[in-house]
């Protein structure tokens, strides 16, 4: 805001001076609040929307979900390491091991380059929605048209949690006859 405008003692008179200066400022908010919304996609787990707190953030074309929204879907056990900076998933025999900002990532104790690494942003761990699902055997498809990422969908149960726990990413059965 400009010197004139915060020595304005009016309302009106305020509005009218300060007009201009204001205008580009808020409409530029209304725009950056607007792209950021409609970049959000979708995230569905077996037919079901993802929960999570804190909305999906997207580097370089990979979706970095937060780590105990996106575990608790996949039915994972999730540890945090803060010392290490390192987020463990696991999930029956599977492991995946990342650590923040760093492009190499560990599936079952093998080295798996990332294309965008998992990211620490105010007090969150993100990681790389595809790598994790796929580690767990989960199929992810991305529908542009909705801008849908489908982790698991129908007729897999990726995450489904059941009296034994969470199933494996895979068909059910089909029926007897």
């Amino acid at each position: 805001m400009s010197p004139d405008c915060q020595s304005m003692s009016t309302t009106e008179g305020l509005a009218a001076r300060c007009r201009g200066a204001l205008l580009p400022l808020v409409v530029a908010g209304l725009l950056a609040t607007g792209l950021a919304h409609a970049q959000a996609p979708t995230v569905l787990v077996n037919g079901r929307p993802l929960a999570a707190e804190h909305a999906a953030l997207n580097r370089g074309g990979a979706l970095l979900l937060p780590l105990r929204a996106l575990g608790a879907a996949l039915g994972a056990e999730v540890q945090w390491y803060a010392d290490e900076r390192k987020a463990e998933l696991r999930r029956g025999d599977s492991l995946v091991e990342l650590w923040m900002m760093t492009p190499v990532a560990q599936v079952n104790r093998n080295p798996v380059q990332l294309a965008s690494p998992p990211v620490l942003q105010a007090g969150t761990a993100y990681l790389p929605l595809r790598l994790v699902s796929e580690a767990f055997g989960c199929a992810v498809r991305w529908d542009a048209a909705t801008r849908t990422v489908n982790v698991g969908s129908p007729p897999d149960t990726c995450g489904a949690q059941s009296i034994n726990g969470p199933a494996a990413c895979s068909p059910p059965p089909a029926p007897s006859q």
